[in-house]
């Protein structure tokens, strides 16, 4: 029976492998299968091709007595080939289309410019490496190749270098171990080989390497890294070599010795032998024998030819994996070292041009509304507020900056911490708070920084007046408020730090006295000190006035203070001040913090805020 070769068709059923579909050159029109107008185009004698060039077996015609229009009329005892070749027929159509597809496809890239192109070389290779989809050689393994979520990122196939991989994988690191024992012979693919060496390079010393005209491999010889430099062999005396630090090691450490073979693709029968009693070499030569690509061997060798042992067995490693990295860091090892060299000298250089925040090492945080202020304010501001959430006077500060709606960053600095942050003793050389800085100009005393962001109200900066413009109001308010810095600061700090029941009582009625003046001058109706204006007045007032309820009740011998109405009053209205609650933390940090802030007092009284 005649037959016809089809090209692209094979006479079973077509594998997946072959796509995308690989066209010869030769495979022109003239040796294709085209019927039309009742005949046969083309000679109607087989043609011959060597299948193993095309890798396809040859479809057989058998000869056809007629045409009905384009379809063969076949003789009556071939009836029933004639189903089975109209399937044929269908499938060279199906080829005939997807190697226009494939044309289409090449003509589509040769015309995209480079850049285009290796982005889309990029992106295909960050796919698994074909050889990790068939059952292989470390089947055993937990991870034998690289998986989307290994970092390892398979070779390019086009000569543009291996992409280095992120990290040491679970997969990389029982390749690294299958690598470093070599109980038997190893095969690699081309992939495996170009994305898993490099993680081993450290391990073996290349000696030597034997090339064989007539046989399609090349053989090359390894000694473990930990045998040393071989007698004779001279250090080179280039002076333009770079000079690496090496650790100080014995000679003859191990007597390890590994051949890697590099085979031609299609040289899978060199190996036929060798698998027969190696099940994983089997398996590997089965996974690549119809990849059309070079693949490798790792073996180990017997080196009895120079240590002269003569035992027939080959030498095992007198040490472990962990050992070679401290002699030697591997190639992608280096590589992640360089990374996170580059990494850190990134991070140094944005940190220099962006200036430190200070350092807080306080145990104590601002809490409730005073909290999620201070993370509103935590960005780079016109100011920066150097304060502590437990300070009174801090809050004297905090609560003029919210009033006027100024852009200031909070900065949380511990009064009591050593050695004082660098940023605070330029804005305050007593390294006390509160503090602010402004561009290069900076101010510390709760007092002074409150005079301060009054005159940037009154020259049009903010949005509160807080002192009025009468000027014998504005001299009673300021007398009144070196009555509270003189009088009842001073009060407060000796009722809380009085260990004896007779100064604590002694202490209570001073402040006692001393508060019933303070309201005895404020306006009658109140809320507040001028009435109805939240003023100056009650900024330096309102931190202390909020703790008493707090802190000063439970101790012995206070009570509430004379015109009890008017105060409470004067104090409700303050705690209800939207200024004064979103600066405010809750209770318990103030009870907490009882001891930090007397010995805050303490610094205070020496001269200075806290």
């Amino acid at each position: 029976m005649d037959s016809l070769y089809v090209p692209g068709v094979e006479a079973g059923p077509r594998s997946s492998s072959r796509s995308p579909l690989h066209l010869h050159p030769h495979h022109g029109p003239q040796h294709q299968l085209h019927l039309h107008n009742g005949r046969e185009a083309g000679d109607s004698q087989q043609i011959q091709h060597s299948h193993s060039t095309h890798g396809l077996p040859a479809l057989s015609v058998p000869r056809v007595d007629s045409f009905s229009g384009n379809s063969p009329v076949f003789p009556a005892d071939l009836s029933g080939y004639a189903s089975n070749y109209n399937n044929r027929r269908a499938e060279i159509n199906t080829v005939a289309h997807e190697a226009h597809q494939h044309r289409q496809q090449q003509t589509h890239q040769r015309k995209q410019l480079p850049h285009q192109r290796q982005g889309q070389e990029v992106g295909r290779h960050t796919d698994i490496p074909a050889s990790s989809t068939t059952p292989g050689l470390f089947d055993g393994l937990s991870s034998p190749a690289v998986t989307p979520n290994s970092p390892a990122q398979p070779t390019s196939h086009h000569g543009h270098g291996v992409t280095p991989l992120r990290e040491e994988s679970s997969a990389v690191k029982a390749w690294r171990q299958k690598l470093f024992d070599l109980e038997d012979i190893v095969l690699l693919s081309n992939e495996e080989y170009e994305t898993y060496f490099p993680w081993i390079d450290n391990i073996y010393s290349h000696r030597s390497t034997q090339q064989y005209k007539s046989k399609p491999f090349e053989a090359k010889y390894y000694d473990c890294r930990l045998k040393g430099r071989p007698s004779g062999t001279k250090k080179s005396d280039d002076p333009l070599k770079k000079k690496r630090k090496r650790n100080a090691r014995g000679l003859g450490l191990c007597d390890v010795k590994i051949k890697i073979t590099k085979y031609e693709p299609g040289s899978t029968a060199e190996l036929e032998a060798a698998a027969t009693n190696n099940p994983e070499l089997g398996q590997a030569l089965a996974r690549i024998r119809h990849q059309d690509q070079v693949f490798y061997t790792f073996q180990r060798i017997n080196g009895s030819v120079t240590n002269g042992v003569g035992d027939g067995k080959p030498a095992e490693h007198k040490h472990d994996l962990a050992r070679s990295d401290q002699i030697k860091k591997s190639t992608r090892h280096r590589e992640l070292a360089e990374q996170e060299r580059e990494r850190k000298q990134s991070k140094r250089q944005k940190d220099v041009k962006r200036p430190p925040k200070p350092s807080s090492l306080s145990p104590w945080k601002a809490t409730g509304l005073a909290a999620e202020t201070a993370k509103k304010h935590a960005k780079e501001g016109v100011i920066k507020f150097y304060a502590s959430c437990f300070c009174p006077f801090s809050q004297r500060v905090w609560i003029a900056l919210e009033a006027k709606g100024f852009d200031y960053q909070y900065c949380e600095i511990y009064p009591l911490q050593k050695p004082k942050p660098t940023l605070l003793l330029e804005a305050n050389p007593r390294g006390l708070v509160p503090a602010i800085r402004q561009g290069d100009w900076a101010c510390a005393e709760s007092t002074v920084i409150l005079e301060y962001l009054k005159k940037l109200v009154d020259s049009g900066h903010g949005n509160l007046v807080l002192l009025p413009t009468d000027a014998r109001l504005k001299a009673n308010c300021r007398l009144w408020i070196e009555f509270i810095n003189s009088r009842i600061v001073p009060s407060f700090y000796l009722l809380v730090s009085a260990t004896e029941e007779e100064p604590k009582r002694q202490a209570a009625e001073k402040l006692e006295r001393d508060i019933a003046e303070l309201v005895q001058h404020a306006e009658e109706n109140g809320p507040f000190f001028l009435g109805d204006h939240f003023s100056l007045v009650d900024i330096h007032l309102a931190p202390f006035a909020i703790r008493l309820p707090y802190l000063l009740r439970q101790l012995p011998g206070w009570t509430q203070p004379l015109l009890e109405m008017r105060w409470k009053k004067w104090v409700d209205a303050l705690e209800q001040n939207e200024y004064v609650k979103n600066t405010t933390s809750k209770p318990e940090l103030y009870e907490k913090s009882m001891g930090d802030l007397i010995k805050a007092f303490q610094a205070r009284f020496q001269g200075g805020d806290v």
